[in-house]
Parts: C-alpha cells; structure tokens; sequence
C-alpha cells in the first residue's frame, strides 16, 4: 500500500465571515485607542486645572499680603512704594 501526500494550500479568505473578522478586530483597537486617548484627555485637564488653581492661590495669596500690607502703612509714601514695588 503507498500513501500519497498531499499539500494543503491555504487561499487567504475572502467571503464574508473573513470581513467580519476584520472589521471586529479593527472595531476592538479602536476602543482601545478612543479609551486610552480618553484616559489621557481627562488626566491633562485634571493636570491642567490643578495647575491653574495653583497660580489663583498663589496670586490670591500675594494679593492678601498686600492689601494687608497697604493697610498697615502708615504713611502714603510707603502706600505708593509699595504700588511702585
């Protein structure tokens, strides 16, 4: 008895089920992309407003140092050094 081999050859798949393949796997990377680009969205304006309320404590605490210490002068030559500094 002789056995005879045969190749099998692959055809790339081109009906149907084959494009809905690859439609899901291009469906699944991009929500993966839209998640991870959402993710760093929110984490930069989080980053970016905790930013700014850094600069607005900062500016409303050197406003209150000086309006105390405008208060406190006790002649309007040190007031207008200290609208000059």
């Amino acid at each position: 008895m002789t056995t005879t081999k045969t190749e099998a050859t692959t055809a790339p798949a081109t009906g149907p089920g084959a494009r809905l393949g690859g439609a899901k796997e291009i469906a699944t990377e991009l929500s993966g992309a839209l998640t991870v680009g959402s993710r760093a969205y929110v984490n930069g304006v989080l980053e970016l407003g905790r930013t700014l309320g850094g600069f607005g404590r900062e500016i409303a605490d050197e406003a209150g140092r000086h309006v105390r210490a405008t208060i406190e002068a006790r002649s309007l030559r040190e007031v207008a050094e200290l609208q000059a500094a």
